[in-house]
């Protein structure tokens, strides 16, 4: 038990992992990574009436370093999403790969997300929530990530939870290209937008 415990890595290496439940839960460290020559590793979630993610991060750390992930869900941006961070002390770190949220954001999550590279798809690119003892989630593109974002609906929304309304998950920008109608979405909470994003650099199709 804890965060000093050994990684483990799952290496898709070009092989599909398919379920209709959470496919891939870390309770520890983790990297997930696909070194086959034509990268064609995925794992994929495929419920469309699930309100299930296809990786959940609920241990210490996890990090995915290439590989195709996919979330065939009914499309809850709260519940929802390709990887989930749902920890308060846990982190993820995407480093690559493709990320294909479907209806459904491609990151979400109340523990603390950095966003290094990849390429996040869906109606929203990342979500951060509010955990049910408050705790209030994090998202970093750090100023170096090359990650891209190409959403149909909001590239970050902030979504609450009813017993504080007065909290938020927050995203920071600092890098990265970004894709899509409306920048800063939110939903069940008191927070205006610019408490919510705080954008300082990347590249955007829309004025953020």
């Amino acid at each position: 038990i804890g965060a000093d415990q050994p990684y483990l890595i799952l290496d898709l290496n070009g092989h599909t992992i398919t379920g209709t439940s959470i496919v891939i839960a870390n309770l520890g460290n983790l990297i997930i990574r696909d070194t086959s020559e034509g990268k064609t590793g995925r794992i994929v979630f495929d419920n469309p009436s699930g309100y299930l993610v296809a990786i959940q991060n609920a241990g210490y750390n996890l990090k995915i370093e290439g590989g195709t992930f996919v979330c065939n869900g009914a499309g809850s941006a709260s519940y929802n999403a390709v990887v989930s961070t749902t920890a308060p002390s846990s982190q993820t770190v995407i480093d690559g790969g493709t990320f294909d949220g479907g209806n459904g954001p491609a990151i979400k999550g109340y523990g603390t997300t950095v966003i290094n590279g990849g390429t996040l798809k869906g109606a929203y690119g990342a979500v951060t929530q509010v955990s049910a003892e408050g705790h209030e989630g994090s998202i970093l593109f750090p100023a170096d990530s090359d990650a891209v974002v190409e959403a149909t609906k909001f590239a970050f929304v902030a979504t609450g939870h009813s017993s504080y309304p007065e909290k938020t998950g927050t995203v920071t920008v600092e890098g990265g290209s970004f894709d899509a109608p409306v920048l800063v979405g939110r939903s069940g909470v008191t927070a205006e937008a610019s408490e919510i994003a705080t954008v300082t650099g990347g590249t955007y199709t829309i004025d953020p």
